[in-house]
């Protein structure tokens, strides 16, 4: 899986993949259940994105490129 992320204030992009997520999104930092663990918006959320589809945060928006 591959993703491009556009910060939506400044509009710069940054392309990952599923094995190479930003810290932050996978919650792998995170304390698990805590205010600050995305890891459900990343496994839910990001993870089941088809191809062509994507997911906005406040400030981001993530779409699944391949």
């Amino acid at each position: 899986m591959k993703f491009k992320m556009t910060y939506k204030i400044t509009g710069k992009e940054k392309f990952f993949t599923d094995t190479g997520a930003p810290a932050w999104l996978t919650g792998e930092d995170a304390v698990e259940g805590s205010t600050m663990d995305d890891g459900w918006f990343w496994n839910d959320i990001v993870l089941s994105l088809n191809v062509g589809c994507k997911a906005e945060t406040d400030f981001h928006i993530i779409d699944r490129i391949e």
